[in-house]
């Protein structure tokens, strides 16, 4: 899922798709990875994930 503080990022290694926490993920807890820049101001985040994703996040940081 999203959020503009993520605990995991995602990236591809040739044909693989890797993620890997950015931080401990305590047990229970939702994996999340960004969706957008995060450097964005959090006015541009919330546009680009509406236009795009069509949600408007609520998550910690904005």
């Amino acid at each position: 899922n999203h959020s503009c503080s993520p605990n995991a990022t995602l990236y591809y290694h040739g044909n693989r798709q890797i993620l890997r926490a950015m931080r401990d993920i305590q047990k229970g807890e939702e994996i999340c990875i960004t969706y957008t820049d995060v450097m964005n101001s959090r006015s541009h985040r919330k546009k680009i994930l509406l236009k795009k994703y069509k949600f408007d996040c609520h998550c910690e940081r904005c």
